[in-house]
């Protein structure tokens, strides 16, 4: 997951991705609260996240 590519994507994807992934009421949360939801599900699965090219 690319966290540039989160932040270049329209809220409406946001939205459909986070709920895809189980999270809820994502209608309601700001851009940036909704991505730091998606990379929170994300991180929980155990799989990395490219920051600035940089695996974290």
């Amino acid at each position: 997951m690319n966290l540039t590519e989160l932040k270049n994507t329209p809220v409406s994807e946001l939205i459909t991705l986070g709920e895809n992934m189980g999270l809820e009421n994502l209608a309601r949360m700001r851009k940036q609260d909704i991505i730091f939801a998606i990379l929170k599900q994300h991180a929980k699965s155990g799989v990395g996240i490219l920051l600035r090219r940089y695996l974290w």
